[in-house]
């Protein structure tokens, strides 16, 4: 058996909107200006308490561990059942599917509840996406 697993958020779906929605809402519930969008993509990659460190210039009266807090709330339930389906990058379908025709197997890194798990059939990859949990 050949497997190829891969990464769901930033390398098969494009998250950045749903990354972004989030921050907004972290930003309003301390109710504090929110930077500008390339700014906040800037940190998608680092942890969330480095992302909001850095957005905060390492100022330490900045409430990071706060605004990771209500981004990772916010996102769980952007992400909740009958969420919209985040867009595949272009060619991504495509790509998993030229690997099922030589014969690998796929994985997609990600929680069983990751809209993707849902959304499998309507974006043409329920015989070639199994989802497993990330570890921590």
């Amino acid at each position: 058996m050949k497997l190829v697993i891969f990464d769901c958020d930033g390398t098969l779906v494009d998250s950045q909107h749903m990354i972004v929605a989030a921050m907004t809402r972290a930003y309003a519930a301390h109710s504090m200006p929110l930077p500008d969008r390339g700014v906040l993509l800037s940190v998608i990659g680092l942890s969330l308490i480095e992302a909001f460190t850095k957005l905060g210039e390492g100022r330490h009266d900045f409430p990071a561990k706060s605004l990771a807090n209500h981004y990772r709330d916010a996102f769980h339930a952007m992400r909740g059942p009958g969420a919209p389906v985040e867009p595949l990058y272009p060619g991504a379908a495509d790509a998993i599917a030229q690997l099922a025709h030589r014969g690998f197997e796929r994985n997609a890194t990600q929680p069983w509840r990751h809209p993707l798990w849902h959304a499998r059939a309507e974006l043409r990859l329920a015989r070639h996406v199994l989802v497993g949990r990330t570890p921590r």
